[in-house]
């Protein structure tokens, strides 16, 4: 609240009015001393400048300066009276604007720092925002990851079937050619066998020596064509444990295919769920503005009734101040009256 100055314009006008009744010229210095020595005397030549404007600026007829003594102690007891409650009203009108005042700035102290609250809480939802936008962006990353894991994966497989399938053509004609070895064997071998019996037949003499070299020849082919089956099973054997190692190799690789799969799902539901989240904190910080700018619209309804306030205060102040005028101008005028 601001400080009430020493002296006011009513006790000026008051002093001068005392000062006429008893025929006296209201100078500065005479109602200086008849306030007590209070005040100083710019600001009392300053108050009996404005009294004797509004004097001159008055349509009431002025009262002879001298009055009969008689009438001076109710008319001053009456002054007195009208000044009392006029500073009562007047007293009362500003408790009650200061209050209006008070409670308003109250109001408006609680709305700015609900508006700095609420600034507060939504600069942590944007870092929220921000973080959850960060987790996002690394779990896109890890799903770029595993899908790139997921087509090297995909490559591998594919690689190991085409050279699976590789070995089992390859197997195939191993075994188709050592077959056909087989038979070539075979059947030089029936043909040997026939020249033989031919040769056995038409030379008897030679037959034993023949038959010997024959038998020879019939054991080392027989012997090469077991080494060779020896050597075709033991080969394919060999294809065998190798196609065994390629399909495990193939299953292993499927099921990382499997997990790999499962991890995407799961990434890819974890991001679903961020999303929903993301969506959330937007309809948050949406409510929030919206929830700033009613404050601040509450704070501008706030801020105009402190102007209609003032503006009502001025207009009381000016009201007591006609008031304050027209009494000081019959009390005047009456001070003319009994003067004359």
């Amino acid at each position: 609240m601001p400080r009430e100055a020493s002296i006011t314009q009513n006790d000026i006008t008051r002093a001068a009015i005392r000062l006429l009744r008893k025929g006296q010229h209201p100078s500065a210095q005479k109602v200086r001393t008849e306030l007590g020595d209070r005040g100083s005397l710019s600001t009392i030549h300053e108050g009996l400048k404005a009294w004797r404007e509004s004097l001159n600026d008055s349509d009431l007829d002025v009262l002879p300066a001298e009055m009969p003594k008689e009438l001076g102690a109710p008319i001053e007891d009456f002054f007195n009276a009208c000044m009392a409650i006029a500073e009562s009203q007047l007293a009362e009108h500003r408790r009650k604007a200061n209050a209006e005042i008070e409670k308003a700035a109250a109001e408006a102290r609680q709305a700015v720092s609900r508006m700095e609250d609420l600034q507060g809480y939504a600069k942590e939802l944007e870092t929220k925002l921000d973080g959850r936008i960060e987790q996002i962006d690394q779990l896109k990353a890890q799903n770029d990851e595993i899908r790139q894991q997921r087509l090297e994966a995909s490559n591998l497989a594919q690689q190991n079937a085409d050279r699976i399938d590789s070995l089992m053509s390859a197997r195939d004609n191993d075994r188709k050619v050592h077959e056909r070895e087989v038979d070539e064997l075979k059947r030089g071998f029936e043909r040997d066998k026939e020249a033989l019996l031919q040769r056995i037949k038409i030379t008897e003499d030679n037959a034993a020596a023949d038959a010997r070299k024959s038998e020879k020849q019939l054991d080392y082919w027989i012997l090469e064509v077991d080494n060779e089956r020896t050597r075709a099973k033991a080969q394919a054997e060999k294809d065998e444990h190798a196609i065994k190692r390629l399909e495990n190799e193939l299953f292993i690789a499927r099921k990382k295919e499997d997990a790999m799969s499962m991890k995407i799902s799961k990434t890819e539901t974890a991001l679903m769920a961020a999303q929903d989240s993301v969506e959330s904190l937007e309809r948050q910080v949406t409510e929030l503005v919206e929830n700033i700018d009613a404050v601040t619209q509450k704070k501008e309804r706030i801020v105009q009734q402190l102007q209609d306030a003032e503006s009502r205060i001025q207009e009381q102040q000016a009201t007591i101040q006609d008031l304050t005028r027209k009494i000081a101008v019959q009390e005047a005028g009456k001070a003319d009256g009994s003067t004359s």
